[in-house]
């Protein structure tokens, strides 16, 4: 059995003409599955993206339009599927805004790690404290990079 996992992407919203970029921080769940069902994981991973596109689509008509009026393109800028460091994720709120700090893993795009952090040296300690060691697995590149993003969790 698969158990239900909390899943965190980040869209990114930018416009090379209008040089400006803006970052959607999206929390949902995947349901728990039965591993033996190919059918069940296929139905969890559609319930995982149908809450992550409604999350899109209304901060694209609500949130968006108050921040910038440019026309973007947006592409999934990273995706994490486990815990990030911060407090801002467990007793934040749906819009709250705030920065954290990206990195690409070796696992290739989307796989990213991200948590608050005060610049990026605080970042790397934070990443190697060993409550984060789940997170270290995922082998992080070093090239963390500040977003400001706008949180909202999609369930």
């Amino acid at each position: 059995m698969a158990a239900a996992l909390k899943v965190f992407r980040i869209i990114k919203y930018s416009s090379f003409k209008d040089r400006c970029e803006h970052f959607l921080l999206a929390r949902a769940t995947r349901p728990a599955f039965s591993n033996a069902s190919q059918p069940e994981q296929e139905k969890a991973v559609d319930q995982l993206n149908w809450h992550f596109n409604q999350t899109q689509k209304k901060f694209e008509k609500t949130l968006l339009p108050t921040i910038c009026s440019h026309n973007h393109e947006t592409e999934i800028f990273g995706e994490l599927a486990d815990l990030p460091f911060g407090d801002e994720f467990y007793a934040g709120h749906s819009g709250d805004k705030f920065e954290i700090w990206v990195t690409p893993t070796r696992a290739g795009h989307p796989s990213v790690i991200f948590g608050v952090a005060g610049d990026e040296a605080d970042f790397w300690a934070k990443l190697e404290d060993p409550d984060n060691e789940d997170l270290v697995a995922l082998k992080p590149i070093k090239a963390a990079r500040k977003i400001k993003v706008t949180y909202i969790k999609a369930d």
